[in-house]
């Protein structure tokens, strides 16, 4: 998964997944990946600075069936929008966590982004 905002890339770490691939004709192998917490990985991210109401550009490799996000300390998703292919962030100044989750066929993949929103007058 790819994130970009006015032609910046947007940091990602990927979180906890979980995957069925195909071994053979007849059987297949689900992997699980379990990663630190949300918080965790975020608290370890430096993140990106951007200016309020940025559009993010969701990019994935291969289209999920499903994309769902989920702010973590305290956003509310009145504070920002989602339309299944771009994130508007807030227009308040701080920082801000999302959880990405991807749903496919095979399984699903969370993604951790981190945003700094700055003023612009600064």
């Amino acid at each position: 998964m790819k994130i970009s905002s006015d032609n910046e890339n947007i940091k990602v770490e990927k979180g906890t997944h979980k995957w069925t691939v195909k071994e053979g004709y007849f059987s297949s192998k689900t992997i699980v990946k379990d990663t630190d917490s949300v918080e965790k990985i975020a608290a370890s991210m430096e993140g990106n600075h951007i200016l309020p109401k940025t559009k993010l550009n969701l990019l994935f490799s291969k289209e999920p069936n499903n994309v769902e996000v989920i702010p973590w300390g305290g956003l509310k998703s009145e504070d920002y929008e989602f339309t299944g292919k771009e994130i508007v962030v807030p227009d308040k100044e701080g920082i801000y966590v999302f959880e990405i989750l991807g749903e496919w066929k095979q399984g699903k993949v969370s993604y951790i982004i981190k945003i700094i929103i700055r003023d612009p007058n600064f």
